[in-house]
């Protein structure tokens, strides 16, 4: 008897946390959305229409909570290695198509996902809270309003010296290096520490 209810609570448990579970979900979208989709005349807006109908459904995160979390990290390495970056996918051959006509395809696919308002990967610009110097090199410290710390890697001497309230632009290099910009001002290379 005491093994009998200790079975059925437990059983009863696993299914709470299965029923959680299953509400953490998001519900996929509907079926006329699909068909609406399916139905578009281009493929460009087709792959649109379904990115758009996932998006609304909870599978894919908002655009602007991606940048957000881009901003928030940029600059920022893994403590114990930094990984290589993923390598640029092959494009597909379309088939029955000439390889022109589908590189051409394959651009303006590309073209349209992109959002032209949206900063370019390696670049961020920020504004600055807090501007001190480090002695004894007199090195700069940046703190910036999202809360991001940089720290000037090079003895340039910056004329005029960045203060509160002005633009900064982090530019990553190819080797994974960073130049922070003042204005249109002078560049220095830089890290970020927080």
């Amino acid at each position: 008897m005491r093994l009998g209810s200790v079975l059925a609570s437990g059983l009863v448990g696993l299914s709470l946390c299965a029923g959680a579970a299953r509400a953490q979900e998001p519900a996929p979208p509907p079926w006329n959305t699909l068909v609406r989709c399916a139905q578009m005349p281009d493929a460009v807006q087709e792959l649109a229409c379904y990115r758009e109908a996932m998006r609304a459904a909870g599978y894919v995160p908002p655009a602007k909570a991606v940048e957000e979390r881009r901003r928030r990290g940029f600059g920022l390495r893994p403590p114990h290695l930094s990984l290589p970056r993923a390598a640029a996918p092959a494009e597909p051959q379309s088939q029955g198509k000439p390889p022109s006509e589908a590189k051409a395809q394959s651009k303006a696919e590309s073209k349209a996902q992109r959002q032209p308002e949206a900063e370019p990967e390696d670049v961020v610009a920020v504004e600055l809270a807090q501007v001190a110097l480090i002695p004894p090199a007199n090195k700069l410290l940046l703190v910036t309003v999202d809360g991001a710390v940089w720290e000037q890697l090079d003895s340039e001497t910056v004329t005029p010296r960045p203060r509160r309230g002005d633009a900064m632009t982090i530019r990553q290099t190819r080797f994974g290096g960073y130049f922070c910009r003042f204005g249109k001002g002078q560049a220095v290379r830089c890290e970020r520490t927080h």
